[in-house]
């Protein structure tokens, strides 16, 4: 056999394994009755078959997803250091090598500059686009804004853009198109308040196909840039969702998340709890 057929069967066996334990152990419905039905014994009995050395061996997204499975399986069965090793193991992607963990930190802090001894009284804009139909849907990752936003879609006078990059390209912009130093933010010129405020919509309406009364755009993390929100957009309305920090933290930390440069601080206890007190405290600046 072919060594891109034993690492397929190999694949498959893993997968298969670990979507069998998660049925059984009611983190998703089986597929035969849509019911979830809770059984502990048996999501060990299957997450313990697969051979360890089939792990070690296996490709990194297979072996991340493994642990995290592992990690719920031992949290339910109350086995909790267990769990632990197993949620630490699963935050071992390689890729976050290629992330600072300082990065998105020294990001915060700018932003909280731009507007410490700052005059942030709201200017008014005179353009074509009308802002008070539009919301901003944040907090923190695991914060609950996904289950705030399927509690919104569901009006029919409501879209929800679930997370797209449509404030980081904007702001980008301000860095690299117009030189404007974040701490700066806020002598930025209307000219290019209006610049930024028609590309904003020019990429919101790529991700639109309906005429609705309101637009959510639900990003978590664009706690971080309420002061180019709030620059660009007086009008618009800030629905900031919030968790204990204990379940929003320990949530962050079982989850796969995509790494790039804001996740790579979600991969520890207690990294996350670092980077959620700094997006706290900004979030308590930008609010007063």
């Amino acid at each position: 056999m072919s060594d891109d057929k034993i690492l397929m069967n190999f694949s498959n066996i893993v997968l298969s394994y670990a979507v069998n334990a998660t049925i059984h152990l009611g983190l998703s419905p089986d597929p035969a009755t849509g019911q979830i039905a809770i059984d502990l014994n048996r999501a060990k009995d299957l997450i313990d078959k697969v051979s360890s050395k089939w792990v070690e061996n296996s490709p990194e997204i297979i072996r991340l997803g493994y642990w995290n499975f592992r990690g719920f399986i031992e949290d339910k069965a109350e086995n909790y250091d267990v769990a632990y090793c197993c949620f630490k193991k699963s935050q071992e992607n390689s890729y976050y090598k290629r992330f600072n963990q300082d990065s998105i930190l020294n990001e915060i802090n700018s932003y909280k500059k731009s507007i410490m001894n700052r005059d942030t009284s709201i200017k008014s804009i005179k353009d074509e686009f009308d802002d008070t139909n539009l919301v901003f849907l944040i907090g923190f990752p695991r914060s609950g804004t996904t289950l705030l936003d399927t509690i919104l879609r569901s009006h029919p006078d409501i879209e929800v853009i679930e997370e797209q990059p449509l404030i980081s390209t904007i702001e980008i912009l301000v860095k690299e198109k117009l030189n404007i130093k974040i701490h700066d933010l806020l002598g930025m010129s209307k000219s290019n308040i209006k610049i930024l405020r028609k590309k904003y919509f020019e990429l919101l309406k790529g991700y639109t196909n309906r005429e609705v009364k309101i637009i959510i755009d639900k990003l978590p993390l664009n706690t971080i840039y309420i002061p180019l929100i709030n620059l660009l957009f007086p009008k618009a309305k800030i629905i900031f969702t919030c968790r204990h920090p204990y379940d929003t933290n320990l949530s962050c930390f079982q989850q796969l998340f995509q790494p790039n440069k804001a996740m790579v601080n979600l991969v520890s206890l207690q990294s996350s709890s670092r980077m959620y007190d700094e997006v706290m405290i900004a979030w308590d600046i930008y609010k007063n």
